[in-house]
């Protein structure tokens, strides 16, 4: 049974390689194809596009290199706006497999006549080590300090961050900002956390296209320095009398 299925395998796979020759190359330079070269498990899915296509119908059939054709499936292109067609390829559709994804591209132009216009291969991996990078100490004059997270290819990431001082009191979840390549970066302004020294705790978390949300790590920065408190001073009737500025030094 394994041999016949190679066979079979191979047949369709000599049937599709003689299929890739396209029979219009002036309609192929009409076309832009937008894939990536590499995803990765945890977001679920990836897209491929094709701009600038004057075609009726765009149809993507996608499997994974290991086992053959098993999970071969035929996507029907979306169509954009204006001369646009994109295609979600959901990685669950494949068994969550890791290793070369082969997609097709084929148009249907005006007449009803179908050409193969080509072929994209997507590396699916496993997610890599985050890296993460942030101060230990920063003197609180600065005014802020900045977290930086690379290896992280997601649709976003959040940096919750609070002062160790009453707990969770003052947790914000600062968006992360998308730097390219799976880097991202937050600044933490010491005004959002009413200006404490102290601890300073931040998880980082980042989601994929599902908004599903996974823990990729964190650290603890202590800000150091001068930091003046407000003091409200009132009378035996609880009546306000004063307020007065008071110093404190966090080493």
């Amino acid at each position: 049974m394994t041999k016949l299925f190679k066979i079979l395998s191979t047949i369709c796979g000599v049937i599709l390689l003689l299929m890739i020759m396209p029979s219009n190359t002036s309609a192929q330079a009409e076309n832009i194809v937008e894939a990536p070269s590499r995803a990765y498990l945890f977001n679920g899915s990836y897209e491929i596009k094709v701009l600038n296509s004057n075609a009726t119908r765009v149809r993507f059939p996608t499997w994974t290199l290991e086992n053959g054709y098993d999970d071969l499936i035929w996507y029907e292109g979306e169509k954009m706006e204006g001369n646009n067609w994109r295609v979600k390829i959901p990685l669950s559709d494949h068994n969550n497999e890791t290793g070369s994804y082969v997609t097709h591209i084929y148009l249907t132009d005006s007449t009803g006549k179908e050409n193969i216009l080509v072929e994209k291969v997507v590396t699916i991996a496993e997610d890599p080590e985050p890296v993460i990078e942030y101060p230990t100490t920063v003197d609180i004059s600065k005014g802020y300090y900045e977290i930086y997270v690379s290896n992280v290819f997601a649709s976003k990431v959040t940096f919750p961050t609070w002062t160790e001082s009453d707990y969770q009191d003052d947790l914000i979840w600062h968006k992360g900002i998308p730097m390219g390549e799976g880097k991202w970066k937050v600044v933490i302004p010491f005004v959002k956390h009413n200006s404490e020294a102290g601890k300073y705790i931040t998880h980082i978390y980042k989601y994929n296209d599902k908004d599903e949300q996974k823990f990729v790590g964190g650290g603890v920065t202590e800000v150091t320095g001068m930091v003046s408190y407000i003091k409200y001073i009132y009378d035996a009737n609880g009546n306000l009398i004063r307020k007065q500025f008071t110093w404190k030094e966090y080493k």
